[in-house]
């Protein structure tokens, strides 16, 4: 089974902007990659909402299972477990944990993914992959090469 378009497009955008990033690393200011990351944390959330204005009748069930996701989350001491893994020897192996987790697992991934698999609507793959493109300058430019290495997880 061959990757789907939004997926390779994905990989690539994370593989060219962690090539841009290291390149440019010591030419970006710390507080220039902070703004980056706010605004793609903002531009999330405002995809989120208007996903979420356009399936109301959806909303309960969202609710609920980010509650649920939450508990389970917070049983399971995910998070300590996720920071334990970039807290690794190796700085390669830290960007690499770092950014393929923040690329492969949420709920953009995952819909954008099955979107695109079922329907063959590739919208929100795009959105999500110029999102990590850009999210990629900025992480390779303090994480380094690891970042880079992520690009291939994506692809799977």
């Amino acid at each position: 089974m061959f990757p789907t378009f939004g997926t390779l497009v994905n990989a690539g955008l994370v593989l060219a902007g962690s090539l841009v990033g290291i390149s440019l690393s010591r030419a970006i200011p710390e507080r220039l990659r902070t703004s980056i990351m706010q605004g793609i944390g903002l531009f999330t959330l405002l995809l989120g909402l208007k996903l979420i204005s356009e399936n109301k009748p959806e909303l309960l069930k969202v609710f609920f299972l980010l509650v649920v996701g939450s508990l389970i989350g917070s049983f399971l001491r995910l998070e300590e477990r996720l920071e334990g893994i970039t807290r690794g020897p190796s700085d390669i192996a830290r960007g690499f944990v770092s950014a393929s987790l923040l690329f492969t697992v949420g709920p953009m991934t995952l819909m954008g993914c099955i979107l695109e698999g079922a329907k063959g609507d590739s919208s929100l793959i795009l959105s999500k992959a110029f999102m990590d493109g850009f999210s990629s300058i900025v992480l390779s430019s303090s994480l380094g090469k690891g970042v880079a290495l992520s690009a291939f997880y994506v692809l799977l």
